[in-house]
């Protein structure tokens, strides 16, 4: 069963610069109780992908193609039927807690309320709640906690604190945007074992968006690469790591540390000037003139679904 299938998804800009074009034509499906990582470079695309799965996107956003969940296309759902699913059915671990955080408001206000508007618990009982969901979370004294201020707690804190305000409702898909974003070793290794734990207690999908590919790695079963808009690559994590197929994942794997620490030349192209053709010919090292030419479709080789001529 796929709780969440996107398909042909594309999302534009309207910009002072013109166009940009953001989402191409982007298809994955979410299984029951899986985790799907998608990783890539900064500015591909990623997170315009998870605003446009709750319609987040600002106004100058164009979006076309289909995001079906339980049957029903969420981008042709009214603002009332889609709040019905926001956070209770779907719900999204956005990226910056400092920002996400109401400054003025405890942890406890800012947890009870999606318990007390969704599920009309009462605020007594809906602060033993999010005490025990904290507890859960392996807050050391959750009682004290839950009345404390964003201001006083540290990022790791923070970040869990958010992960709690997602998944109040028992949602069934949990969308996590970089996660691990900005924090030390230590503190990212604290996130993923919470998203693991939370997996379990939840049995729920897992959109993991990420940059890290060790993040990546650990958490997820299945990984797709995204690059310049597109998905290139995607299919089983382990198969993945162990044999990239598309260029430019075998050169994102090899700028890891542990495998060389090699930089891949030049740099992303810009979104209001995409390349002809392949959108990585530009930086590999086994183009074809063909390249230049012909956009490549994303093709089912040995179980991996690829976007090159290599493989097409």
């Amino acid at each position: 069963m796929n709780p969440l299938a996107v398909e042909n998804l594309r999302v534009d800009f309207q910009t002072r610069w013109g166009v940009i074009q953001a989402v191409d034509s982007v298809s994955f499906h979410l299984r029951e109780g899986e985790t799907l990582a998608l990783v890539g470079e900064t500015g591909c695309g990623k997170s315009v992908i998870a605003h446009a799965i709750l319609r987040l996107l600002p106004q100058n956003a164009r979006v076309t193609g289909q995001i079906f969940y339980e049957n029903r296309n969420l981008l042709q759902l009214s603002e009332k039927e889609l709040s019905q699913i926001r956070g209770r059915k779907i719900s999204l671990v956005i990226q910056n807690p400092s920002l996400s955080l109401n400054p003025v408001y405890t942890v406890g206000h800012q947890l009870v309320e999606p318990l007390i508007v969704h599920q009309n618990e009462k605020r007594r009982q809906a602060f033993q709640t999010a005490i025990q969901l904290l507890a859960r979370l392996r807050f050391r004294e959750p009682e004290r906690e839950v009345r404390m201020y964003p201001f006083q707690l540290s990022g790791g804190m923070s970040q869990r604190v958010l992960i709690g305000m997602s998944v109040a409702l028992r949602p069934d898909i949990l969308i996590a945007d970089e996660p691990t974003k900005g924090l030390d070793d230590r503190l990212k290794q604290d996130i993923l074992d919470e998203l693991m734990l939370i997996k379990k207690m939840g049995n729920l999908s897992l959109f993991l968006i990420t940059h890290d590919l060790n993040t990546a790695r650990e958490l997820s079963e299945r990984t797709a690469v995204m690059y310049a808009g597109e998905i290139i690559e995607m299919g089983d994590t382990r198969g993945f790591f162990e044999t990239p197929r598309h260029p430019y994942s075998k050169a994102l794997l090899e700028s890891l540390p542990g495998r060389g620490f090699q930089p891949i030349p030049g740099s992303s192209p810009s979104p209001v000037d995409l390349p002809v053709g392949c959108r990585f010919h530009p930086r590999c090292p086994h183009r074809r003139d063909v390249c230049s030419e012909r956009k490549p479709d994303l093709v089912r080789d040995k179980e991996r679904d690829v976007r090159c001529v290599l493989f097409s």
